[in-house]
Parts: C-alpha cells; structure tokens; sequence
C-alpha cells in the first residue's frame, strides 16, 4: 500500500490506518433535539442591552498558560524529540522527520507565474 508519504510528512499511527467501519446493523441513529436560537428586535432593545449582546466573553488565559509553558519548556530543551512525541500524543501522527529543508520546498512564486 503506497501512502505517498514525502519525507518530513507525518506518518498516521497504524492503529488509524485499519480502523474498520461499523455495517448498517451496528449503527443507531439517534434524535438529535436542537434548541432554538434566541432571537431579538433591535427596535426593543435598549443601548445597555445590545452593548451587553455584543460583548465578548472574557477568557481567563492563566489556566491555559500553566498547561502550555511545560510543553513549551520541554520544546525547548529536548528540541525535536520532544515535538515527535507531544506530536504522537496530541495529534496521533507518529513524525518521521521534523524539519522540512527550505530548499525541498515548491517555490510559490514560480508555480503561479506558469
């Protein structure tokens, strides 16, 4: 089986390349309720209510930088190793490479002006 794999491309984790497909008699569909979007007239609104239907929610980051920083720490010190193997944990692609050479690359500018 040819994958067409170049080098520097990730490699899906063998246990994804042969995950079978359930038949018709494995499957249950189920109802899927839906709730219905909450609708407003901008004529009946007042100036604090559309302010406060425009606003954005405020996102704590704190929490997500103390789950980053290690990961970025240990990138930092094991390099490569360390982005194989948040890679396979992550993202479940085994990498068989992490640097792709410049020059390997198309040159963009080329291909458009053919």
């Amino acid at each position: 089986m040819s994958l067409g794999l170049q080098p520097g491309r990730a490699l899906p984790l063998a246990s994804s390349l042969h995950t079978p497909l359930p038949n018709r008699s494995q499957v249950r569909l189920s109802t899927i309720s839906c709730a219905a979007m909450k609708s407003y007239r901008l004529s009946e609104l007042s100036v604090a209510e559309v302010s406060g239907l425009k606003a954005r929610p405020r996102i704590d980051f704190s929490s997500i930088f103390g789950m980053v920083n290690p990961i970025v720490e240990d990138v930092r010190v094991r390099g490569d190793a360390a982005v194989k193997d948040y890679t396979t944990k992550f993202d479940k692609v085994a990498l068989d490479d992490v640097v792709v050479h410049v020059s390997d690359l198309p040159d963009v500018e080329i291909q458009l002006c053919k």
